[in-house]
């Protein structure tokens, strides 16, 4: 599949399940909040928005991180490998949406209406979201003496 090298059962695994939550949680509320304080604007509105916690978009752009905050919850709430994978790609899209707004920043397709902070705060928790599922993935228990198979090349096992 892909990243072969990613770490199964890792043991800080709990903590960065409790970021990607947080971090769902995170994009919950500000999407919440968002569309209350956006509410009465055009959907793909630029100009004249309301801050919201020192960022700004139109109700498509909260609307957005309000879709992407349930997402986040329901896979972190899920788990057993939907998490990593899910995750991996809602990290991946939420980082793209920010280099995206960043370059667009102040044309005519600012299409969400974001000011630089919301693309800082779209790219760390995009970061955080991809960084946690990298470690969320879950195997079958091993014991502490690896076995290592003969076909493996990263690890050949040694003749004695």
């Amino acid at each position: 599949m892909y990243l072969a090298h990613i770490p199964v059962n890792h043991h800080l695994r709990p903590l960065y399940r409790a970021l990607a939550g947080l971090s769902g949680v995170f994009l919950v509320v500000l999407g919440i909040y968002g569309l209350i304080e956006t509410s009465g604007h055009e959907l793909f509105a630029r100009e004249d928005l309301p801050t919201v916690l020192g960022m700004q978009f139109n109700p498509f752009g909260a609307g957005m991180f309000l879709v992407f905050g349930i997402v986040v919850l329901a896979l972190t709430a899920l788990g057993r490998n939907i998490d990593h994978l899910g995750n991996f790609w809602v990290g991946q899209i939420l980082v793209l949406i920010a280099m995206f707004e960043l370059a667009f920043l102040r044309t005519d397709l600012n299409l969400l209406g974001f000011n630089m902070a919301a693309v800082i705060v779209t790219m760390v928790v995009g970061l955080v979201v991809l960084t946690a599922s990298l470690y969320l993935k879950v195997g079958p228990d091993r014991p502490h003496d690896e076995h290592h198979d003969d076909r493996d090349v990263q690890h050949p096992r040694e003749r004695v």
